[in-house]
């Protein structure tokens, strides 16, 4: 069974969805997650895995947001 969930990260950068959409999220070289869009405020993007681990995000409350 896969899990799914998106993330929101504060765009402190200012990019466009143009730079971004389609974007993966790497960890430790392995895909974990993709970009989806961007706007003046946050990056959004969704992650999906199956059970065989656990996704443990940390992050600054003000930049990150997991759902």
């Amino acid at each position: 069974m896969n899990r799914k969930g998106e993330f929101k990260v504060k765009n402190i950068h200012n990019l466009m969805t143009e730079e971004v959409e389609g974007a993966p999220v790497l960890l430790d070289g392995e895909q974990i997650a993709i970009v989806t869009h961007a706007d003046k405020d946050y990056i959004y993007g969704y992650f999906e895995h199956n059970n065989d681990y656990d996704v443990v995000i940390e992050g600054n409350p003000k930049f990150l947001s997991i759902e």
